[in-house]
């Protein structure tokens, strides 16, 4: 073994003990191929297994199977037709899907392959739109459903939009969340959540009464100058959402938008300028209440600057004579020997 590294390499394989590839290779092969998508041999197995363990199975063709089933008994589920045995009120009906999957399906949408990952939200889906109490599943899976879903995906995308529209319709608090994702540094991110929030307006799954216009406007306004054209047009439909069913007029509606140039301004005033107001809405909300109040406050408030400064000491120069005028001759004659002691002149001071 001294001088084994000055073996050739096309030698090697002929030295004793030494084997070019394993003797199981073939085997491991084999049973490789067959875990990939499941053989006969393993059917007893599965179909023996529940679908909550099918869920959890490394297979991604069981798992995908098993959502496809949970699928289907949220959609044949009838809520009425059961009736409650008395010793099941407390916990509820044994048989209902939506209590027995719904814990797992933030698991389901997880999953990394991406076919099974799509059947996971089509359940979802599914249980979004049919179930009656969607709370819980909404909390656990609306953060992992704006930031984590592939949206250059389309199918992908359109079901996850899809689940987001049922969540806004049935009224679950996912507004502040969408709001949040506006500010996002992922392009894709904001871009999403924007459409989300725009058609959730257009097929009035959301109102006025339903968000907060300021909370909008402040999230939305810092987006009109992006540099993606795809987000500043987004943004601009929002802002155009806030102001007309906002009681602000143009200026002061504009007055409160930053970071745009001034044609970008300019331009911005014509959109708004052709956009008629929501008079019959009951909703309509003053935005900028507080900064008008502050600017009064500002206006009101002393000039501290240096030139503030030097104009009040004019104002008061100019207005010394009219006092000594309104005074009388009493001031006009004091003199101040007349404010010395008597004998004031006769006292000797010492040197």
């Amino acid at each position: 073994m001294a001088h084994f590294d000055d073996i050739p390499i096309h030698q090697l394989h002929k030295a004793d003990g030494y084997q070019i590839r394993n003797i199981d290779d073939s085997e491991i092969k084999q049973d490789r191929r067959d875990n990939r998508g499941g053989n006969e041999s393993d059917g007893d197995e599965i179909a023996n297994m529940s679908l909550k363990d099918q869920v959890f199975h490394p297979t991604w063709k069981i798992r995908s199977s098993a959502f496809k089933k949970i699928n289907q008994l949220f959609l044949t589920y009838d809520h009425e037709s059961k009736e409650i045995k008395k010793e099941d009120e407390m916990y509820g009906d044994p048989e209902n899907p939506f209590d027995t999957y719904g814990p797992i399906l933030e698991q389901a949408i997880k999953d990394q392959n991406l076919t099974a990952q799509f059947e996971g939200l089509i359940c979802l889906h599914s249980y979004c739109r049919l179930g009656k109490d969607i709370k819980g599943v909404t909390f656990a899976c609306h953060s992992y459903l704006l930031d984590k879903i592939q949206h250059n995906k389309p199918n992908l995308k359109d079901i996850t939009s899809r689940i987001l529209q049922v969540m806004l319709s049935r009224k679950e608090n996912i507004v502040p969340e969408l709001l949040k994702r506006f500010k996002s540094n992922n392009k894709g991110v904001i871009v999403f959540s924007m459409s989300v929030f725009n058609q959730a307006i257009a097929e009035n799954n959301l109102n006025v009464s339903d968000v907060n216009l300021k909370m909008v406007f402040k999230s939305t306004h810092d987006n009109l100058d992006h540099k993606t054209k795809e987000v500043r047009d987004s943004a601009l439909q929002l802002i155009c959402y806030v102001y007309q069913n906002c009681e602000d007029d143009i200026s002061t509606f504009c007055s409160n938008i930053k970071g745009l140039r001034p044609v970008q301004l300019k331009e911005l005033k014509e959109q708004l300028e052709a956009i008629d107001k929501n008079q019959e809405s009951e909703y309509l909300v003053k935005l900028f209440d507080k900064v008008v109040v502050a600017n009064k406050a500002k206006e009101q408030a002393p000039d501290r600057s240096p030139a503030g400064r030097s104009k009040s000491t004019d104002s008061v120069k100019q207005r010394e004579p009219r006092e000594e005028g309104e005074d009388g001759d009493s001031q006009s004659q004091v003199d101040l020997m007349n404010l010395l002691p008597d004998n004031f002149s006769e006292i000797p001071y010492l040197t």
